[in-house]
């Protein structure tokens, strides 16, 4: 199933040639993944793209009982979520982060390297500051998940070689940059008056004061009507994504 009209024939015709080659005959169907009816229920849906929210048909088509897998456009997550009741989900979120190719409707991310995303692209001239958050939390991969459900319009692009370069930190219409070379006092930053990267730190503080939690401790659930994904750590909402991509 593709999304959007957008899949190619070529394609599904040479998967079919490629299961029966295998010795596998399964129902094959082509057409809007997010939105056509597959019949069902079924016990497992399995989805190979990345979703930002959960499409109302997979949880109408999916019984009671029955799991939903799915990569996220989140931070790299794979949800893992059974369904609870007649409209929702409740599961979690996998140990591993995953790379998926985004759903074809998912709104446009701008380029990894922010290359659209010039230092000062704001009305007002870019300020240096220094920050005492060291830039290496952006590796690691259960913050940055973190920063992705509190802000998903938020982009980060790392370029460093053994603790040297910058790395951008970009929306739609602001940017800011952070020196990975350590100085007296922190690391230089670069913002516009969007100030990113105090969004940054104060998304650090926040992670670190909920204990830094790994991404597997993070549960994710879904209510029919709009999709939108709640993520809660021990109980405690972390952030709603939102039920219409931004």
């Amino acid at each position: 199933m593709s999304r959007g009209g957008q899949f190619a024939w070529t394609t599904a015709i040479q998967a079919q040639e490629n299961l029966k080659a295998a010795g596998l005959q399964p129902r094959l169907l082509v057409g809007d993944a997010a939105a056509a009816s597959l019949g069902g229920p079924f016990d497992r849906i399995i989805a190979t793209c990345a979703i930002e929210t959960v499409p109302d048909q997979w949880i109408t088509q999916l019984q009671v009982g029955g799991r939903l897998v799915a990569p996220c456009t989140l931070g790299a997550a794979l949800l893992v979520l059974d369904k609870t009741s007649e409209h929702t989900l409740e599961g979690r979120v996998d140990e591993a982060p995953v790379s998926f190719m985004a759903m074809r409707d998912t709104p446009n991310i701008r380029p990894a390297d922010g290359s659209e995303y010039l230092i000062g692209t704001g009305s007002q001239p870019p300020t240096r500051t220094i920050s005492a958050v060291d830039p290496e939390v952006l590796r690691d991969n259960d913050f940055r998940l973190w920063l992705a459900i509190c802000h998903p319009h938020l982009r980060i692009a790392l370029s460093y070689t053994h603790g040297t370069g910058t790395s951008l930190v970009y929306t739609r219409d602001h940017s800011a940059s952070i020196d990975h070379q350590h100085i007296p006092g922190g690391w230089n930053v670069t913002q516009d008056e969007g100030r990113l990267w105090a969004t940054i730190e104060a998304g650090w503080a926040e992670f670190d004061a909920a204990a830094r939690p790994r991404r597997d401790l993070l549960r994710a659930s879904v209510t029919q009507g709009g999709g939108g994904i709640r993520f809660t750590v021990g109980g405690r909402a972390v952030a709603d994504t939102p039920a219409t991509p931004p």
